[in-house]
């Protein structure tokens, strides 16, 4: 306490990958600001991977990233919401009216990704690998707008978030033949005391429902 007052913090710092920023923050941030105006929430949009770098180094108060092993051994976590990761195309691509679809039959198809300190960027790649498939990497970004522009000329497919996709009315998914479900979680240093307003983000979080 006496360190808040000393600081007169009123902020909390929070690194965010940018596909789950799409889906979630917006809702998350401004139901936050609603009930405690006072208190500035800054949003550094990053790599899953990087966001648990800046947790790391104190350079951030809170991060959000795909649960795996290594955030539940490392980290405190709050879990905020499930989603499934889909191939995304335009209503123009080949694969447009594909039920579903299985790594193996992607082969030959021109792929985006996001960028190496991506968790999906990982992900991905090594599903590719364990079906032995090397991916025709068309593009990496981390522009959800630039990724969308290449898919809406129907000769490439992104893999994206379910909720993230279904914003836009000329995307299609398809789901994988072996559904992948990943959680979204908040996450925070096990060795560093938070601030009075992190903690008061990780309680309102916990009660923070997302609207479909």
């Amino acid at each position: 306490q006496m360190k808040d007052m000393g600081s007169n913090h009123n902020h909390v710092k929070i690194a965010v990958p940018a596909m789950i920023s799409t889906f979630l923050f917006p809702q998350l941030f401004n139901s936050y600001k609603s009930l405690y105006p006072d208190v500035e929430l800054e949003m550094l949009e990053t790599g899953s991977l990087q966001a648990r770098k800046l947790v790391d180094a104190n350079s951030v108060d809170l991060g959000v990233t795909i649960l795996d092993g290594a955030v539940e051994d490392s980290y405190n976590v709050l879990p905020l919401v499930s989603t499934e990761l889909v191939f995304c195309v335009s209503k123009n691509h080949p694969l447009s009216s594909c039920e579903k679809v299985t790594f193996k039959e992607l082969a030959d198809e021109h792929i985006i990704l996001f960028k190496a300190d991506s968790y999906q960027n990982i992900f991905i790649k090594r599903a590719f690998s364990e079906v032995g498939v090397t991916p025709n990497i068309l593009l990496y970004s981390s522009q959800l707008y630039t990724i969308k522009e290449f898919l809406s000329y129907g000769n490439a497919g992104a893999f994206l978030y379910r909720q993230v996709a279904e914003m836009d009315d000329d995307l299609v998914c398809i789901p994988l033949d072996t559904p992948i479900m990943q959680d979204v979680v908040l996450f925070w240093s096990k060795n560093t005391n938070l601030y009075s307003d992190s903690e008061n983000f990780i309680q309102f979080a916990k009660q923070f429902k997302l609207s479909n």
